[in-house]
């Protein structure tokens, strides 16, 4: 700075603090943790200490054979500290979904609930990760959610019909109906 008297002073230090990703987990539950075709929800949850300047991304890359081409927007809500975020923008390309806010986000506790997923038709732990982006850049992360355990669809009603109802026929031929959660 310059003193309009002609000298100078010393400018305010002031420091510049980085945003981390903290705590990242997977919030999905019940049915949208069978592996396969069934539509899922999943609920990222991690925490930032510093504001997100708008334009930020919050990008969250699934596993491998993760469908997410049925999400767009409608699918997608953003909660900071529990206030609903308007005004973001999502894209998606392969496993990974990027949310952009349009304006500056306020630090703290966020969760974003992506709904319309297919999780891969392998079953066992999964993880995800999550970062913050700015102008193609990554400037928290990535973080590593902690596990989350796919299961294997189940089986929903079971019936077996002989062909014969008689005792002792031989080579009695059964159908079996029964309807599949997942793809088969």
């Amino acid at each position: 700075n310059i003193d309009p008297a002609g000298g100078t002073t010393q400018s305010p230090t002031f420091a510049v603090v980085a945003s981390t990703v903290a705590s990242v987990t997977d919030g999905a539950t019940g049915t949208s943790l069978e592996s396969g075709a069934r539509t899922a929800t999943h609920v990222l949850n991690f925490t930032t200490p510093a504001s997100l300047i708008a334009t930020s991304s919050v990008r969250a890359v699934f596993p491998a054979g993760t469908d997410l081409t049925g999400v767009t927007a409608a699918q997608v809500s953003w909660t900071v500290n529990g206030t609903p975020i308007a005004g973001f923008s999502v894209n998606v390309a392969g496993t990974q979904i990027d949310v952009t806010s349009a304006s500056r986000i306020v630090p703290g506790t966020h969760a974003i609930t992506i709904t319309n997923v297919i999780n891969p038709a392998v079953v066992g732990a999964q993880t995800l990760t999550v970062e913050l982006r700015a102008a193609a850049a990554t400037y928290a992360g990535p973080a590593t959610s902690s596990a989350f355990t796919l299961v294997a669809g189940s089986l929903t009603p079971v019936t077996a019909t002989p062909a014969s109802l008689l005792t002792g026929a031989n080579a009695v031929t059964y159908t079996v109906n029964f309807t599949s959660a997942n793809n088969l």
